[in-house]
């Protein structure tokens, strides 16, 4: 299959962490993606042993051998460097993740280009009878979130990222990528095994994803719905429209408990229950028994 580099940088920026030092530069060429190999052909992963850094003489570069470079975050790029490859349109991705992170998840990049699978940042949790994948930017709380929901008793199923597979019409299944699986990463306490240490009951293998739940950071600028009669718009993964749910992150609010609580009002809006409609009509009727009781009153 043969991609643009943009195409590549679209699908693989936030699976990767990759930010682009060099613009837009080299966006327009092609890499070749096959099975045999992580990255697609015309890619390469710079190290520290790399002879592209030893040699120090940029002007090698040669723009017929790499379309793109991939930086792990340990290495800084010189600054020769990113001028040589902007003036031969060769493009420069440096990630935010260590060189052995990064290149785990390089093993999985192939499954961002399959029809029917996809690699989506943000973990799954089986909620009560519920997939919800817990999405929001980095350093949020998500991870922890989840942590807190598995040592309520619901299942783990993936961290960070989640592997998507469109199994049927409508139908997305979610597990943790091979390297990942049962593994979470906690600030602090740094990787744990979570059927170590909750046990073989708290995890899942896969799971469908019914509801997605989306952290975000509180905003004191922002006009919040508080009554819950907008909804908010659906997440589409791989031409699905998954049921979203917006939970703004402030401190003190326990997002476990609100991510709980979210499950429970999709189950009552699939059951045709919107609490801020129920006390709408109650309003309704109140306002409508007390102008009754004005009329007769006045007779």
């Amino acid at each position: 299959m043969i991609i643009s580099v943009k195409k590549f940088y679209v699908k693989s920026s936030d699976f990767l962490k990759l930010r682009t030092l060099t613009g837009k530069n080299g966006f327009s060429r092609q890499l070749i993606l096959d099975k045999e190999h992580h990255l697609p052909q015309g890619c390469r992963l710079v190290d520290q042993e790399s002879s592209l850094l030893k040699n120090k003489n940029f002007s090698q570069l040669e723009a017929r051998e790499f379309s793109c470079l991939i930086f792990p975050a340990e290495i800084t790029v010189p600054p020769s460097l990113i001028q040589e490859a902007t003036k031969k349109r060769i493009a420069v991705f440096h990630s935010q993740l260590s060189l052995p992170h990064l290149s785990q998840k390089i093993k999985e990049v192939t499954l961002l280009f399959q029809e029917n699978k996809s690699v989506i940042p943000g973990g799954l949790i089986k909620v009560y009878d519920h997939g919800v994948l817990i999405r929001g930017d980095s350093g949020i709380g998500k991870s922890e979130s989840a942590l807190e929901l598995v040592a309520r008793g619901h299942k783990f199923i993936s961290d960070d990222v989640t592997l998507v597979e469109k199994t049927e019409p409508g139908l997305l299944m979610g597990k943790a990528p091979s390297m990942s699986r049962f593994f979470m990463e906690i600030r602090g306490l740094g990787i744990i095994n979570i059927e170590k240490i909750f046990g073989s009951q708290a995890i899942l293998d896969r799971y469908r994803i019914d509801l997605v739940v989306n952290l975000k950071r509180w905003d004191e600028k922002a006009t919040y719905d508080r009554l819950g009669l907008s909804f908010p718009e659906d997440c589409r993964l791989l031409d699905v429209c998954v049921p979203q749910i917006s939970i703004p992150v402030a401190p003190g609010r326990n997002i476990a408990t609100l991510i709980e609580v979210a499950t429970k009002v999709h189950q009552c809006r699939l059951e045709g229950y919107i609490a801020a409609e129920d006390i709408i009509e109650r309003l309704d009727q109140a306002l409508a028994r007390g102008n009754n009781e004005s009329t007769t009153k006045k007779k």
